[in-house]
């Protein structure tokens, strides 16, 4: 495991924004909630009095509690940006990784930092990562070794005529030719 910190904590708006905003929208409506169904208790159990009172009263009564509830928000969405960096980071990291392997660029293994989400997720991908590079490890071995056996084919022919061999088509061959195809 990593230990060094990240140096962004709101590293993926789709998810992390997405967290932040429905937080938001239920700390709003646990209050609207919360603060209808206290005031028409204390308009069902208290004395009977003009309807603005009850609001008045609530705000007496209560209002202590929302400004709390109020500062305390900040405090909540600050802890859950932290917690869901902890998710969006892997995510990210191996959302970055993934594209260098299907551009064809290197990919490097992921390492993920103590009390990251996904460490499993991180090792299946170290594991494909190192198949990869395993079978084009073979794959350039045995393309090096096909252009070995071309080049004696050509020495030998030149020598002595034969009957053709068929011609192993390597990716370089099968790539120019698509560029050849793609400029008509």
């Amino acid at each position: 495991m990593a230990k060094f910190r990240r140096k962004r904590l709101y590293i993926d708006p789709k998810i992390q924004g997405t967290l932040l905003v429905r937080t938001t929208v239920y700390w709003l409506l646990c209050l609207f909630t919360a603060s209808s169904v206290l005031a028409v208790w204390m308009t069902i159990t208290g004395p009977a009095r003009p309807l603005r009172h009850p609001f008045h009263d609530f705000w007496n009564e209560f209002g202590p509690a929302f400004i709390f509830a109020t500062l305390m928000l900040p405090v909540a969405l600050f802890d859950l940006l932290r917690l869901s960096n902890k998710i969006a980071g892997p995510m990210y990291r191996l959302r970055n990784e993934l594209h260098k392997l299907a551009m064809g660029e290197p990919a490097r293994p992921i390492e993920l930092r103590s009390g990251d989400f996904g460490t499993d997720l991180a090792q299946e991908f170290n594991a494909v990562l190192r198949r990869v590079n395993e079978l084009e490890a073979k794959l350039n071995a045995t393309s090096g070794d096909a252009k070995a056996d071309r080049a004696a084919d050509t020495a030998t022919s030149q020598a002595e005529p034969q009957s053709p061999e068929p011609r192993v088509v390597t990716t370089a061959d099968a790539d120019s030719a698509l560029e050849l195809l793609n400029q008509f």
